[in-house]
């Protein structure tokens, strides 16, 4: 077949030296806002989905599927991602999560790609101002500002999809079908990571049809590239397992998510137009908008070639994911790149209403026009403001430690294995699968303070700790009358702080102080003590706890001695030892930091000795030191405090 000549182009095909170092100090700006705290919350994995992502990657380097956790029909790409990582990557004495800062740093890096694909393709369908103010508008938006650092699959999908786009709009605006093949690979790899991408495959795959001369040899090798493609990824890859019988509910579920409505309503395009459009300023964006809107469709026919195929892609792939209904929230995960597009093109009409000013200053000397376009411009960066001032706060946001670490190391250090429920935000803070934080003291999550609405529902099922909303818990107390702020013991309390990130929260023990006890030994008060019974038999043994609280950290480790003794004043029993149950002493009372702290005792047994003759005895306790054998004092000067008495029967 016949080459048909290219258009003539009005600019070089590839940006001149001074464009490219505009769009270096654009990167470096992105950089500087996306690069600090890509390991945000670590070791802690706040983000979606992302844990069963390198789950999967970890099972497939161990049993070559993931098909026990039902992510064999998941787009590979993800996990595919996180498989070599840790294969590469991964310290074996660390839990798989380890590695999330690598594929994190992978993700910003990939985003910085995004905005060169953006202003490339800007300065193809635009203009240079074009490409340029694209690319610093989507780079300085909040929304992708904070999913630029995710290690999940978008930032990928945004890259390829827009790769595929930019290849397409290139084939399409300088006559060159031959990109159309690498727009192709580049769509079958945005499918890898998310198969809504399959939305835009015609327009992708037809496109020799828009480069004025039916290039059908083209098309049909595309479409057959494409046909192997699908048949790989239906077929050949563990998504073969899907086949296999699965529980119904699983079944039920992915049926659920990928049946498409019959019709296609106008009123759920709006919706999910909506959900989508919701994270972004209008404030900052409509006026490009309007500028697009009012001069979008100029006499060029290049630039009226790229909104037109633009306009196809948004149409196709809103209208391709209202297919499946409405996504209220999650509708942002499905249409991510669609933003990125939006985002582009709103610089774009901010080009053109600059553009459209200095042609009409033309009666103006060439000093007065750029002095009064340099003004507009100054006013453009001016409106992006609020933006550049979000996206800073949420860098230093994700610069800041995780409060949820540290409530997962008091927690490994300082209770007993316990099954505990959270509010929404917190029920994954102490599932040691969840995070990267490994600890020794399992904990297992039961469900929502929603599913448990009671103490009592919540002790029926053999529950004992709870991590609570921060309000949510001063709010029950103001009322006075809620059980989870009345039947409780308020352990830790991490209250709003500007020096940390993560919700603010405390941390209950579904049972208040049973007994009530007075008495302090250097700064550690003793509060109260929870006893089984107070009365035994000889050779039987009595449980307890004790609680404490400490105004000040001492100056080394204490152990807690437990002593029985008769109405001389003579040791009969003892039960000595660690005040946490910490196996690994990794939290003594040296760390005893916080004076509004409710520290809860380990449990101590106190065996009776079988010959021990009837009658009241007294339980006292005190503080030794580890390596001197100090004890702590009271302020009258003694070295113990009386806890309870104890009738041996």
């Amino acid at each position: 077949m016949a080459t048909i000549e290219p258009r003539k182009e009005t600019a070089p095909f590839w940006p001149r030296r001074n464009w490219w170092l505009a769009l270096l100090i654009i990167l470096v700006l992105a950089g500087a806002l996306r690069f600090p705290g890509y390991d945000w919350s670590l070791p802690y994995v706040d983000e979606f989905d992302v844990t069963a992502f390198i789950l999967s990657g970890r099972m497939i380097i161990d049993f070559g599927t993931a098909k026990s956790i039902q992510y064999h029909t998941y787009p590979p790409g993800i996990i595919h991602i996180y498989s070599v990582v840790l294969r590469l990557f991964q310290d074996p004495t660390l839990p798989p999560a380890s590695v999330l800062g690598i594929v994190r740093f992978l993700a910003v890096t990939t985003s910085l790609g995004v905005i060169v694909i953006l202003g490339l393709l800007g300065y193809h369908a635009m203009g240079r101002l074009a490409g340029l103010l694209g690319a610093t508008l989507w780079s300085i938006t909040p929304l992708f500002v904070e999913r630029s650092r995710w290690g999940s699959a978008e930032i990928w999908v945004i890259f390829f999809s827009l790769l595929a786009i930019y290849f397409t709009i290139v084939a399409i605006l300088y006559r060159r079908e031959n990109w159309t093949t690498h727009a192709t690979y580049a769509l079958m790899l945005a499918i890898v990571f998310k198969y809504h991408c399959v939305f835009i495959a015609p327009l992708v795959l037809l496109a020799p049809l828009w480069c004025g001369r039916v290039f059908w040899r083209r098309v049909l090798g595309n479409l057959g590239r494409f046909a192997l493609f699908s048949f790989w990824l239906l077929f050949l890859t563990p998504m073969l397992e899907f086949l296999d019988p699965i529980p119904e509910e699983q079944m039920h579920l992915w049926m659920g998510n990928t049946r498409a409505e019959s019709t296609l309503s106008p009123l759920t395009l709006i919706h999910n137009l909506t959900d989508a459009l919701g994270p972004l300023d209008a404030r900052v964006l409509a006026p490009g908008w309007l500028g697009l809107f009012v001069q979008g469709i100029p006499n060029r026919g290049r630039a009226r070639e790229a909104l037109v195929f633009l306009g196809s892609v948004l149409f196709l792939w809103l209208a391709g994911i209202s297919l499946f209904g409405e996504h209220g929230s999650f509708a942002i995960r499905f249409l991510l790149a669609w933003l990125s597009l939006l985002v582009m093109m709103s610089g774009w009409g901010y080009a053109l209403l600059l553009q459209w000013l200095y042609s009409a200053l033309s009666h103006l000397t060439s000093q007065r026009r750029q002095g009064i376009v340099g003004a507009a411009l100054a006013l453009v960066i001016a409106i992006q403001i609020p933006s550049v001032s979000e996206a800073v706060a949420l860098t230093r946001n994700k610069t800041l430690p995780d409060q949820r670490n540290d409530l997962a190391i008091w927690a490994d250090h300082s209770l007993p294995p316990s099954d505990y429920i959270a509010s929404p935000g917190n029920t994954a803070t102490l599932n040691r699968e969840f995070g990267g934080y490994s600890g020794s003291t399992p904990f297992h999550y039961v469900g929502t303070l929603y599913e448990f609405p009671t103490v009592a529902e919540a002790h029926a099922q053999g529950v004992h700790l709870a991590i609570v909303d921060h309000f949510l818990y001063h709010l029950w107390q103001e009322d006075g009358d809620h059980s989870f702020a009345i039947e409780t013991t308020l352990l830790k309390s991490y209250p709003p702080s500007d020096a940390h990130r993560g919700p603010a929260m405390v941390v209950l023990r579904l049972y208040p102080i049973q007994h009530q006890a007075t008495g302090q030994l250097g700064p550690i008060r003793l509060i109260g003590y929870e006893m089984a019974t107070e009365s035994a038999l000889p050779g039987e043994s009595i449980p307890f706890h004790l609680y404490w609280q400490a105004s000040a950290a001492t100056e080394g480790d204490y152990q807690v001695f437990n002593h029985l003794l008769d109405g001389a004043g003579n040791l009969v029993a003892q039960a000595d030892g660690p005040p946490h149950p910490d196996p690994l002493l990794r939290r003594g009372t040296k760390d005893w930091d916080d004076p509004d702290e409710i520290i809860f005792s380990r449990e101590y047994v106190l065996t009776l000795p079988d010959d021990l003759a009837a009658g009241e005895y007294t339980l006292v306790t005190g503080f030794y030191h580890r390596q001197t054998g100090m004890r702590l004092f009271s302020p009258a000067g003694e070295a113990s405090l009386w806890v309870t008495q104890i009738t041996v029967e």
